[in-house]
């Protein structure tokens, strides 16, 4: 049985099929695949295998941001058919777009949490100081200071993030 994320793409995946108006049958002739495995795929009874997704692909222009419901900033590898080449034909499509196509994706986000709570962890520390007693001033301006600098790194990160998941949404639609 296939995940909670491996379903999510099945379904997007026959979302997709629908949305070009074609029929299951007729849609995994024109991939090279058979129904049923296309139908096993969309219901998620069985993960999406990579080869699947690189033939419907490069049939009919198919995303791996939309299929995987993410939009993050691709390593370059997306269009590299000589390093594609190389990925086993069992590889799940799961697989090789968190190890190859958006690697850093969520790397990225882990990165992200763990500023926050770096910094989150920093104001506590800070309020807990100021409550008990009243603190010399010119240390606790600098920490302040410090910590107003790694937020606004934060949001800076988090505006770029915003931009690259906008460029993508767009890419979609496209």
């Amino acid at each position: 049985m296939a995940s909670a994320r491996e379903n999510e793409i099945g379904a997007r995946f026959r979302t997709f099929r629908e949305m070009l108006q074609i029929s299951r049958s007729k849609f995994a002739v024109s991939i090279g695949f058979g129904s049923e495995r296309i139908a096993s795929y969309e219901s998620g009874r069985a993960p999406l295998p990579y080869a699947v997704f690189r033939a419907a692909s490069q049939r009919y222009n198919l995303s791996p941001f939309w299929l995987s419901g993410e939009n993050c900033s691709p390593n370059g590898r997306i269009n590299d058919d000589a390093f594609f080449a190389k990925i086993g034909p069992r590889a799940l499509f799961t697989s090789v777009y968190d190890e190859f196509i958006c690697s850093n994706f969520h790397q990225l986000q882990a990165d992200a949490k763990e500023q926050f709570q770096r910094i989150q962890s920093a104001l506590e520390e800070q309020w807990k100081r100021i409550k008990d007693k009243p603190p010399d001033e010119e240390p606790l301006k600098t920490e302040v200071l410090q910590t107003i600098r790694s937020l606004e790194a934060l949001i800076k990160n988090i505006r770029r993030d915003l931009r690259v998941r906008a460029k993508a949404r767009r890419a979609v639609k496209n």
